[in-house]
């Protein structure tokens, strides 16, 4: 499954690297540390584990299952927020991992 960023989102980043996340068909807020808005940009038709891989070699101190488990975590939050979609290679939406 691939992730992507769903369209009623705007996004704002701000020259420290932070980010705030507007989801203009609920309402909600959202804003992200630096790390988050890594995150955040990478959610462009990649799986988690591609994520997490891209993350890791920003932080190559930190094991792969923590980085993995982390991403994981936060890919759910923006889920759960309505910011993001899981897709099939199909494209077609489906909800969850």
């Amino acid at each position: 499954m691939i992730i992507v960023k769903k369209e009623s989102v705007i996004t704002r980043v701000e020259e420290n690297g932070e980010a705030f996340l507007f989801n203009t068909l609920n309402g909600q807020f959202k804003r992200l540390n630096r790390t988050g808005t890594m995150i955040w940009e990478l959610c462009t038709q990649r799986n988690i584990d591609e994520i997490a891989d891209l993350v890791g070699e920003r932080f190559p101190s930190v094991s792969k299952e923590k980085i993995r488990l982390d991403v994981m975590n936060f890919i759910k939050d923006l889920f759960e927020r309505k910011l993001i979609e899981y897709q099939d290679e199909g494209n077609s939406s489906v909800g969850s991992l």
